[in-house]
């Protein structure tokens, strides 16, 4: 791999500045567009719709949430939703409404967000009421949340960030949890929490750190917990486009295979940890991704560490990447455009800007267990292995999740390595644009820079 000091001058001269004046872009976004507390016509009026999570916290009893105007039940969760969105600007007298993504026995959030209720399905959907299309929505930040209420609850069950930002537009780092009691398909659980009336028992959650299934993790939580309620504001919103700014373009491959490496068809006769690189390097030049030869596995050996081969390096953290010379930092992006980190610690700090699920062909995957071999702070994971190396399918591997933003994208367990998994791949070229110019053509316009 080439040191990055050894790149013609222009190409440096033009990477550094890249780094210093683009790295900050995945913090720079875009403001709504509607001033807060600018009311909406109607809920049919499309305009920018919001949501948030709340900066307060409570038990399953809704009625002792300060801001529930001590009502229990899903009217109490909604009346937390007014009061803090009104609180924060986003509305003035229940103009507009918002409401609790929740459910109840007799209520399925999927209702509750249009404003109606009832259930989902049956003889009469939503109480008989006359159901909109809402959405699409943006968190309190500016980012793209979710196109619509069928991405939200089915088929899809992804959004495009994580739930993590509240009402004030601030960044919630404990209680990641916000009570549900909803299924993914956005309707009713019987863990309600005697229909939010009690702390005893049970209740089924969402997670802030997840994009696939948000709304509706897999275990169920105590009704004494402190959590969150999710808020969304009710009517038809108006297109929001993705962010398009450059960076490093990651993405998971959309084949699979074992921990043989080799045998993978993209391998082209390589073995171990620069089979997975041929392997990334095919899949991009398949997609047409700009600098394709960039790309690198993010995958940690015995004597590689990805913490390095992602920046270009090799060898290992505790020898300093053998030396090598790292690349100006920058953003690390998917192929959509949403960033993942603002910059290569950000990859390592246990907590990215969302979920690495996206393919090179720009499709979400859901739940993928992915090899890596690599912990949280890029280094081999010791205790779970990689599978001989890379170059056995009988042996064992340290794996992440896609559909998570903690440290559990990378590494999240172990498992054999005789199963089919994708593999995650990192450029480490600056992508400035793609597709930036003219439409109705076959041909990708786009710039890279670096890389290695």
């Amino acid at each position: 791999m080439r040191p990055f000091s050894s790149y013609p001058s222009p190409a440096f001269a033009l990477f550094a500045v890249l780094a210093v004046a683009l790295s900050q872009s995945v913090t720079a976004r875009a403001a709504p567009d509607r001033a807060a507390g600018n009311p909406a016509d109607s809920p049919q009026t499309p305009t920018l719709r919001r949501m948030f999570v709340t900066a307060a916290t409570g038990t399953g009893d809704l009625s002792t949430w300060a801001a529930s105007g001590n009502q229990d039940g899903i009217v109490g969760a909604n009346q937390v939703c007014q009061t803090l969105a009104e609180t924060a600007g986003l509305a003035t007298a229940g103009d507009p409404l918002f409401r609790a993504w929740i459910s109840d026995a007799a209520n399925d959030a999927w209702c509750n967000i249009q404003g109606l209720s009832g259930q989902k399905t049956g003889a009469s959907p939503c109480g008989g009421g006359t159901q909109i299309a809402v959405g699409p929505w943006v968190r309190t930040d500016g980012l793209l949340f979710a196109n619509s209420l069928t991405q939200l609850a089915g088929p899809a069950l992804f959004v495009y960030v994580p739930a993590v930002i509240d009402e004030t537009a601030s960044e919630v780092l404990t209680a990641t949890l916000f009570m549900t009691g909803t299924f993914a398909a956005g309707t009713s659980s019987t863990a309600n929490c005697t229909q939010w009336t009690t702390t005893v028992g049970q209740d089924q959650p969402g997670s802030s750190r997840a994009t696939v299934t948000w709304g509706s993790s897999g275990s169920l939580s105590p009704c004494s917990t402190l959590q969150r309620l999710a808020c969304f504001e009710v009517g038809v919103g108006i297109a929001v486009a993705k962010p398009s700014a450059p960076g490093h373009l990651a993405f998971i491959s959309s084949v699979a295979g074992t921990g043989d490496l080799s045998s993978w068809p993209d391998a082209g006769g390589a073995s171990g940890i620069d089979a997975g690189d041929a392997i990334c390097q095919a899949r991009a030049a398949a997609a047409r991704i700009p600098a394709p030869e960039s790309f690198h596995a993010w995958l940690s050996d015995t004597a590689h560490d990805a913490a390095c081969r992602a920046r270009g390096l090799s060898g290992l953290v505790s020898n300093n990447c053998d030396g090598g010379v790292a690349p100006p930092d920058a953003p690390y992006r998917r192929i959509d455009g949403f960033a993942l980190a603002a910059n290569f610690a950000g990859l390592l700090d246990d907590l990215l800007e969302t979920s690495p699920s996206i393919d090179e062909l720009g499709n979400q995957h859901s739940n993928n267990l992915v090899y890596t071999g690599t912990s949280a702070n890029g280094t081999l994971e010791p205790s779970n292995g990689s599978c001989s190396d890379w170059t056995s399918a009988a042996s064992t591997a340290a794996i992440g999740t896609t559909n998570l933003t903690t440290g559990a994208w990378t590494s999240t367990g172990g498992a054999l390595c005789s199963n089919n998994r994708p593999i995650y791949c990192f450029s480490t070229a600056i992508t400035i644009f793609w597709d930036g110019f003219e439409s109705g053509t076959f041909a990708r316009w786009s710039v890279a820079v670096g890389g290695s």
